[in-house]
Formats: structure tokens, C-alpha cells, sequence
């Protein structure tokens, strides 16, 4: 299935994110075409019941930045931002957070929470389609922001989204990091 720029921005109007509008400004339809050009897809595997967690964290639905960014920092997964998706008439795009490890989808925070996750969202999301966030990039934005990454593991400071930060930093924008300074609500 092909993922179109417009069905993405109208899960962002939809889901009323503004905040990335607002910092993207005249980016918007560049970040968008940058997303869709660069993203990964991975099928979300419905067939979950065998399913252990590495340690004893919890992951907490509402938290998917968090959780997702603990799991690369202390378990070695890859960190992944974007969306879930769910295929029921038209596409909707849900801004979400979550791992990958040989090229395997490991998403946390709703398969740790699925009946929580199916009653939210009606049913299982269809697939994830996000971009890694190198890990270079992750530690300079929170360095810049003042946060010690090891605090994961037990404060919701790093409850935020990378992805617009990456993005701007890829692209060689010119913006003050320390204006991105409020976590994203919302998500799951």
C-alpha cells in the first residue's frame, strides 16, 4: 500500500497535532514528502500472545515516546518514530513511537497494553510505518535540551517526540532547539 502525503496530513489535522505545524511553519509539506520518502513499514503482529517483556519496566499506554526511547537505551532496539496505522475505510495515521531489532517490529507500549489498545482504537493497528532515529541524533537533541537520557528509565522527561527535531537536524534547518521544550499529548 502506498502511503500518501495527503492521508498523512489529514491524520495530523485530524488527530489535531498542530504543534509540529507550528514548528515546522513553511517545512510542512517538506517534512511530510521527507517522511514519506524515507519511512519504513512494519506489519503489526496481531498474533501476540506469546509475548514477554525483556525486564521488569512496564510500559505505559500514553507513553510510546518514553517507552520506546527506554527500550533502545537499555535493550539495544532500534528507535522508531511515526505512525500506527488502521485500514478501515479510509487509512488513518495515529503519531506513535516504537523498536525494531532485526528488522522486526517491537512495539511495547501496545503489546503490553493490547486490550487496552484494541478498546482505544476499535481493533489492532494494520501496520507501523516510522523512521529510525539514530542514536547520535536522539542523545544531541536531549543534550541540548539538558536531559540525561538515563533518566528513561524513571522520570517523563523524555516523553517527546525526535522526529521533527531529526528532521530539522538533517536537513540542515536553522531553529532553536530549546522552543521544543513541551512533550507531545496524545499519543499511545
Amino acid at each position: 500500500m502506498k502511503i500518501s502525503k495527503k492521508s498523512l496530513i489529514n491524520s495530523f489535522e485530524w488527530r489535531n497535532d498542530g504543534e509540529f505545524r507550528n514548528i515546522l511553519g513553511d517545512n510542512t509539506d517538506n517534512f511530510f514528502e521527507w517522511f514519506r520518502l524515507n519511512s519504513e513499514k512494519y506489519r503489526f503482529n496481531k498474533d501476540i500472545e506469546n509475548f514477554e517483556l525483556p525486564d521488569d519496566y512496564k510500559p505505559e499506554l500514553g507513553s510510546c515516546f518514553k517507552n520506546s526511547q527506554y527500550y533502545h537505551f537499555f535493550h539495544e532496539y532500534d528507535y522508531y518514530e511515526g505512525f500506527t496505522a488502521l485500514i478501515s475505510g479510509d487509512i488513518q495515521f495515529i503519531i506513535h513511537a516504537f523498536n525494531v531489532k532485526n528488522q522486526n517490529l517491537a512495539d511495547f507500549t501496545y503489546y503490553s497494553n493490547i486490550e487496552k489498545v484494541r478498546k482505544w482504537l476499535g481493533s489492532l493497528p494494520d501496520f507501523h510505518v516510522g523512521i529510525k532515529i539514530p542514536p547520535d541524533i536522539m542523545v544531541e537533541v536531549f543534550n541540548r535540551l539538558g536531559i540525561d537520557h538515563d533518566e528513561t528509565r524513571t522520570s517523563n522527561s523524555l516523553s517527546i517526540s525526535l522526529l521533527i527535531p531529526y528532521y530539522i537536524i538533517n536537513s540542515g534547518l536553522d531553529w532553536d532547539i530549546t522552543s521544543y521544550a513541551s512533550p507531545i499529548e496524545q499519543t499511545i
